[in-house]
């Protein structure tokens, strides 16, 4: 049912119909068949698979079908059970057997950063980043160890790398994958944070309650261990920041009122992408939501102010860049084209075979 429920959402949500994208996430939350897991980690580990969060899991092993090598897929039909995945690989840092296939942005980077704990939430115990942060990326100064070793002792966080994924790979085991460069790590494809901001959206676009829309964001901040809006509301003579803004870059944060075009300013650019980061979902939120070009000229421009000041943030917080500073969106701002970029093509072979296509 939640499985059923969320995608039928989740398809309203992009089609813009938004009253009945609500009513299907509230569906799946008044089941009260799902919860927030205690430990956001067990979302994208081992650890905890099938947990009382997920909606849609996809399960893989690397015990029972370990694969092959690499990329290769294992077809090996003398073998039973979810086979592993390659995605550690893809996302883990390359003196640890990955390949740097991805790495988080500046801002992403960034957001982590201000992602401000909350001292009096119990999740926290003496940590002084978010443990959202600890248990999405990496970067120098971050707390924990990284593959069972302090961080910095294998090398890397530099040439403009501020930071690592963590997300999805074998971080907390030994300090290399596994013998085939594989992982066995289920993928959550829906998990229920991921409903109560969409239900949170859904509300915002449809008219619905701002305070049920803040509500509902909340629950995934407090189980971060972050400060929620409501509570930078009652501190700020109701108003929040705009934690999307680099401070490194801009020096401040405005501080804006509770209303319907602020809070979902809030989701698109600073909750979806910390909670979600790295499981899917950014780049067809940004083009349903039509604000790729505006997102990428602005962190292009962030970019910008970074070369033009390099000389006096490296290695200097919040993110300790060293050597160069990474042109990340520098063709990305200049080269997007919604009507080249936004959609695959639709297969030739299809176009010649199918009259109704176009019509």
């Amino acid at each position: 049912m939640g499985a059923a429920a969320s995608l039928s959402g989740k398809t309203f949500l992009f089609q813009e119909n938004w009253s009945a994208a609500a009513a299907e996430f509230k569906k799946v939350i008044d089941s009260n068949i799902y919860s927030l897991t205690p430990k956001v980690r067990d979302n994208y580990s081992e650890e905890n698979e099938f947990n009382e969060e997920s909606i849609f899991e996809v399960a893989y092993n690397a015990d029972i079908n370990p694969g092959a090598n690499g990329s290769v897929v294992d077809d090996d039909p003398s073998r039973t059970g979810a086979e592993a995945t390659n995605i550690a690989t893809q996302l883990g840092q390359l003196n640890f057997a990955a390949y740097n296939t991805l790495l988080p942005s500046y801002y992403l980077h960034e957001l982590y950063v201000n992602d401000e704990i909350d001292p009096s939430n119990s999740i926290n115990k003496g940590n002084q980043q978010s443990v959202r942060m600890s248990a999405s990326i990496v970067p120098i100064n971050g707390e924990g160890l990284y593959y069972q070793l302090p961080i910095g002792t294998r090398g890397g966080w530099a040439f403009g790398q501020s930071a690592y994924i963590k997300k999805y790979t074998n971080w907390y085991h030994l300090p290399n994958e596994d013998g085939n460069s594989r992982s066995g790590i289920n993928f959550r494809h829906i998990r229920l944070a991921d409903v109560y901001l969409m239900y949170a959206e859904a509300l915002l676009n449809s008219g619905g309650s701002v305070d049920e829309a803040i509500e509902y964001i909340d629950m995934v901040r407090a189980r971060a261990g972050v400060i929620t809006i409501k509570q930078y509301l009652a501190a700020n003579n109701n108003t929040f920041p705009q934690l999307h803004i680099s401070k490194q870059v801009h020096g401040a944060q405005p501080m804006v009122a509770p209303n319907a075009e602020n809070i979902m300013t809030h989701i698109r650019r600073v909750e979806r992408p910390l909670e979600l980061a790295f499981e899917g979902h950014r780049w067809k939120d940004l083009v349903r939501w039509g604000i790729v070009k505006e997102v990428f000229d602005e962190l292009r421009q962030d970019e910008i102010w970074r070369m033009q000041n390099q000389a006096s943030i490296f290695n200097q917080p919040p993110l300790y860049i060293a050597e160069r500073i990474r042109p990340d969106f520098l063709l990305s701002s200049a080269n997007y084209s919604p009507a080249v970029h936004n959609y695959f093509p639709i297969p030739a072979q299809e176009l010649q075979t199918n009259d109704q296509i176009g019509n």
